[in-house]
């Protein structure tokens, strides 16, 4: 069926109707099948000729091709926080029924629990430097991975 809609669609029809021509399209067989009317047509031979477009003196003129500008496609620490919050609120406890696609729904979660890993560290070595144990609790921060934490427990020991 699909290949007699491509012949059709690839074949010319004339404009006029006697023109000897004319694509006839022939039933060849119809009959019931499954409580529905089908009728098999034949279409007659045809042939498609593809011309080539004339060769051109002038060449094409060249692409220039820039860089995308990593300014715009970038975000902010902070940019980057806010949409991260958005989709942990948006995403991470979503059913099938949401707006969020599968990729987006684990992202949440994934991100989800890397914040609550964080805020455990931050409590620990919160802790920490309430014993005023600021060694140890540069090192808890280091061991966690976070440098950032490590530093502001530096600071906060700093004399």
């Amino acid at each position: 069926m699909f290949s007699l809609l491509l012949m059709l669609a690839a074949s010319p029809l004339p404009q006029d109707p006697q023109d000897s021509g004319a694509l006839e399209l022939v039933p060849t067989t119809c009959a019931v099948e499954n409580g529905r009317w089908v009728c098999r047509y034949e279409a007659p031979a045809t042939s498609i000729t593809i011309v080539p477009p004339p060769a051109t003196s002038t060449p094409a003129p060249a692409a220039i091709v820039t860089p995308p500008s990593t300014s715009a496609t970038t975000r902010s620490d902070s940019e980057r926080e806010a949409w991260e919050a958005r989709l942990i609120v948006r995403c991470a406890d979503a059913g099938l029924v949401s707006l969020c696609s599968g990729a987006e729904r684990r992202q949440a979660r994934a991100l989800r629990e890397a914040e609550t890993v964080r805020q455990a560290l931050r409590r620990e070595v919160t802790g920490l430097l309430s014993q005023n144990k600021c060694e140890d609790a540069v090192r808890v921060a280091l061991e966690g991975g976070d440098l950032e934490l490590a530093r502001e427990a530096r600071a906060f020991c700093a004399p």
